[in-house]
């Protein structure tokens, strides 16, 4: 990886795949080491008092730390500096032990961390009004995103950091100028790398230049080499592949001058790939073996990833399909262990949580009196609930005790119509026997009585 925000990319299968590598513009902006050493800074600490002077001695000693890729002990520094900073309720303080939290963080390959370490500093420096702090906080932000994957995110974000850049160059005095043109030129690069990510080869060769035209007028060789190096990129996507060695080799040559580890590595691996496409099977093994060698010591896992994606390119293209795989399953394993679905949805909540966070700062902040009345308002509708509440048991129990008459008044009716239903049973069947007696009696003396003709033969007989 390269701390010129340079753009690193690999081929698969002769189709270009780009891969993000780029320093935070914190790190090149406000943490730009100005000539001092561990060993000043340590003597600095050791005199110093519990007040802002040491916190900022902290959170330098953790930036010099994690530019030596020494992450644990930078982060212990800049916990101590976050710590102190609280304690003094120093908020710049806060705001710079988070960035270089973030920035340790995004280089182990911890990015919902990195966010969330991010989004902090993002939040106090809204608090303060510190528009400087808000653009590279968001560049920081934008460049985590573009990291991912997350294109639209990390275009919003650097968008928003590049305007409030330019308006501070247009006011800026020529000490200030030249900070701000740092960070500008890093967030046209980074601009250049998202565009380029998504396809737009020409849009990403503008902000290049642009970047690499600030870097030149400043002199940062450092910086020159990022901006080299994704020019090379373009050259080499658009087949010109002799002027991309060329600004390859040009870049190489400058990081080698300043001993840079991690843009060595990044560039073996950008010449290694480069020689992939050119079938050069030897240069290009030779190189990405370098470049691991390099990550490996430096513990930067993205790099590693990369190194082994090109050997396994390097040993199918020979035919050694054994080694292939072993290198295969390097790459995927480094691949699971930085982007994952659990890293997706804690950067998800992460982002989230800022955004809640951002807006109870602000509604402090310019409606203090407003959030009284509403916690006034509030506590009144909590009492009001209460009542609603009470009333509402109150309701329910006299409803039951209703529900309890009405059953028993429903129990009792229904007893009493079965004493009736009973009792018409009864009534029924007496009603039965009397006239069942009835008509038998009927019977007999229908058998007894003689009938109207008999009777009327026997009176003519004797009347004869």
């Amino acid at each position: 990886m390269e701390n010129g925000n340079c753009l690193l990319r690999l081929d698969q299968m002769n189709l270009p795949r780009i891969i993000i590598i780029i320093f935070c513009c914190f790190s090149i902006s406000i943490c730009k080491a100005q000539g001092s050493k561990i060993d000043s800074v340590l003597h600095k600490l050791s005199l110093a008092k519990e007040d802002s002077n040491k916190v900022n001695l902290l959170n330098n000693y953790s930036k010099l730390l994690w530019q030596k890729s020494e992450y644990d002990s930078a982060m212990i520094q800049a916990s101590l500096a976050i710590q102190l900073s609280k304690k003094l309720k120093f908020n710049r303080g806060v705001a710079f032990g988070s960035d270089n939290l973030g920035t340790i963080q995004w280089y182990k390959g911890n990015y919902p961390e990195a966010l969330k370490s991010y989004f902090v500093a993002l939040q106090i420096r809204e608090t303060n009004n510190d528009k400087g702090g808000i653009a590279v906080s968001y560049g920081n932000i934008a460049n985590v995103y573009l990291y991912q994957g997350n294109f639209p995110e990390a275009v919003k974000n650097y968008s928003e950091a590049i305007k409030t850049y330019e308006n501070l160059c247009a006011q800026a005095n020529d000490n200030l100028k030249v900070k701000y043109n740092e960070t500008l030129a890093s967030l046209y690069n980074n601009l250049g790398n998202t565009l380029y990510s998504q396809g737009n080869v020409d849009g990403a060769l503008e902000y290049f230049l642009k970047a690499l035209k600030i870097r030149e007028a400043l002199g940062n060789k450092q910086d020159i080499a990022g901006s080299l190096s994704n020019i090379g990129i373009i050259y080499e996507e658009q087949g010109n592949y002799s002027e991309a060695i060329i600004n390859y080799s040009a870049a190489m040559k400058i990081v080698e001058e300043i001993d840079d580890k991690e843009a060595m590595a990044g560039f073996y691996i950008n010449i290694g790939t480069l020689n992939i496409r050119l079938k050069n099977i030897i240069e290009a093994e030779s190189h990405l073996k370098k470049a691991l060698l390099l990550s490996f010591e430096i513990k930067n896992k993205e790099d590693i990833k990369e190194c082994y994606q090109g050997l396994t390119m390097v040993d199918s293209i020979r035919g050694n399909y054994k080694s292939a795989l072993e290198n295969y399953k390097m790459y995927i394993l480094y691949s699971d262990s930085l982007v994952n679905d659990e890293n997706t949805k804690l950067t998800v909540e992460t982002q989230m949580n800022h955004e809640f966070n951002k807006k109870q700062t602000a509604d402090s902040i310019t409606n203090f009196e407003h959030l009284k009345q509403e916690q006034l308002k509030h506590d009144q509708e909590i009492q009001q609930q209460r009542l609603y509440t009470l009333g509402g048991g109150i309701g329910f129990a006299m409803m039951l005790i209703v529900a309890g008459v009405s059953l028993r008044a429903y129990r009792n009716k229904q007893k009493a119509n079965d004493i009736i239903s009973l009792q018409k049973v009864l009534v029924e069947e007496k009603q039965k026997e009397i006239l069942d007696s009835i008509h038998y009696a009927k019977r007999i003396q229908r058998s007894l009585l003689p009938t109207e003709k008999y009777i009327h033969k026997t009176i003519n007989r004797l009347n004869d």
